[in-house]
């Protein structure tokens, strides 16, 4: 499924491009490292499978974390000056970051699992300019849904050796919000910085992103 998104965005992107109306209100949007995600493990660890939770230890995926090391890519089109629709991909988003800590001293002899999880996701939303300070800043808030990918892998440590016992994925559904601002830094290139709250998993997106007007 992941591939046909990046396939779709990819034509999207191409599209933008070469289309002769790309010039009225294509754009493309994108971010690297500078994307900061905080979320509930809680909310991550229920929405496993439970081939995956029963290798989870009592203190994995229990509390809150963040994720700094992903990816976004967008592709939209400005229906008006004030209002755009935008696709994003977004990817590398890790989930338990720090669990694996937990065994970086365990013994040869010792049975140890070790999940890691992925998340990434597919959105499309709606983003207004609502109040606009001069030709340089304004304020935007959009409103979407998102469609969510988790991939795990479950290894299984026996006398050193580590062994995958279970590789799952499970997908979801929400819906999600959020504020920002953005700066024109040319005609054509603009930096947006802004936060959104996720209804899955509770995940508050706090980025900042390089955008590009054909």
């Amino acid at each position: 499924m992941k591939q046909y998104v990046k396939y779709a965005l990819s034509f999207v992107l191409l599209g933008a491009i070469n289309s002769t109306n790309a010039a009225a209100g294509w754009f493309v949007e994108g971010a690297a490292l500078t994307s900061f995600y905080n979320y509930n493990e809680r909310d991550a660890r229920n929405a496993l499978p439970d081939t995956v939770t029963q290798f989870l230890g009592d203190d994995d995926l229990t509390g809150s974390d963040n994720d700094l090391i992903n990816y976004y890519l967008a592709a939209g089109y400005y229906v008006t000056p004030t209002t755009s629709v935008k696709l994003t991909y977004a990817s590398g988003i890790d989930l338990g970051v720090l669990d694996g800590l937990s065994c970086l001293f365990c013994s040869d002899g010792t049975e140890h699992y070790h999940t890691d999880a992925e998340l990434s996701y597919i959105s499309t939303d709606v983003t207004y300019r609502f109040y606009t300070i001069n030709d340089a800043f304004h304020f935007y808030a959009k409103a979407g849904v998102a469609y969510y990918f988790i991939e795990s892998m479950t290894m299984q440590k026996q006398s050193a050796e580590w062994t995958t016992i279970s590789t799952d994925k499970a997908n979801k559904w929400g819906v999600l919000g959020g504020v920002g601002v953005a700066w024109a830094l040319t005609d054509n290139v603009s930096l947006n910085g802004g936060v959104s709250l996720h209804q899955f998993m509770a995940i508050k997106q706090y980025s900042i992103a390089l955008e590009y007007r054909f």
